[in-house]
């Protein structure tokens, strides 16, 4: 974060985009506020959380603001990578599933002027990413209230968007996440499936450490890839690559049979 010279302590590249309020960056502050109010007091309780398998109390209402702050804008950070590293080019009508911000589509139109996007997911996200975009872009991103669960979407789309969605449901409801994303796109349209997922065999450290992050914040869970695999194959989908986004989740990008 910071080097010394000759006349004292300057930011590091990093720390001056990132942690110096800069207009012209992402400021990534409000994911350290999280992480020092709400974060590391979880991570006291770590041995309870693995020996029961549960989360640590967690006062949400009384931390709401710092929580979907904190949230939103490491989300900012994968969305601007996911745009940075992947072609939008390619599509003009995207569909943001049961996700948790909206960044995502706005990145993607930002890099795609006749892309539009729908963005479907349950209240109260819905009214929080609907506020939270930006009045330009309204008339290129729809808003629907849909649970991913029960609800079939409207519209045909030829690309789908799982952002921070599976580590939240359990194995049977992702499955049935997955087939709802599947009737939603035509035939070759692609899925862009981003989260935290474990591969032992590729070294990433950040996989387990935000493993480790869910259960003691609210018991969700960090797949192994492998099995995500096997339901995206269960489910009509065909893996044709896998996009990694340095510091940040992992992308599978698949593509409907």
């Amino acid at each position: 974060l910071l080097e010394h010279h000759s006349d004292g302590y300057r930011n590091t590249p990093v720390a001056d985009a990132y942690l110096a309020g800069r207009a012209d960056s992402l400021d990534l502050r409000p994911y350290l506020t999280f992480w020092d109010s709400l974060s590391y007091p979880h991570w006291q309780a770590y041995g309870e959380s693995i020996r029961t398998a549960t989360p640590a109390e967690f006062p949400l209402a009384d931390n709401m603001a710092v929580f979907m702050t904190g949230v939103q804008t490491y989300n900012s950070l994968h969305a601007l990578m996911l745009a940075d590293r992947y072609d939008w080019g390619r599509h003009d009508r995207v569909l943001d599933l049961a996700g948790l911000s909206p960044d995502f589509l706005v990145r993607a139109a930002d890099r795609n002027p006749e892309l539009r996007g729908t963005f479907a997911t349950t209240e109260p996200m819905l009214g929080m990413a609907r506020s939270a975009l930006d009045p330009d872009l309204r008339s290129r991103i729809d808003f629907h209230e849909a649970d991913p669960l029960t609800d079939e979407i409207p519209g045909t789309y030829d690309a789908v968007l799982l952002e921070h969605v599976i580590h939240r449901y359990d194995s049977e409801q992702n499955r049935t996440i997955l087939r709802t994303a599947r009737r939603a796109v035509e035939a070759g349209g692609r899925l862009l499936l981003l989260d935290f997922l474990l591969d032992p065999a590729d070294g990433r450290r950040l996989d387990p450490l935000l493993a480790g992050e869910y259960l003691v914040v609210d018991g969700t869970v960090v797949y192994p890839e492998d099995e995500v695999r096997d339901w995206l194959a269960m489910t009509g989908w065909r893996v044709v690559g896998m996009l990694p986004l340095p510091g940040s989740p992992r992308v599978l990008v698949a593509e409907a049979g």
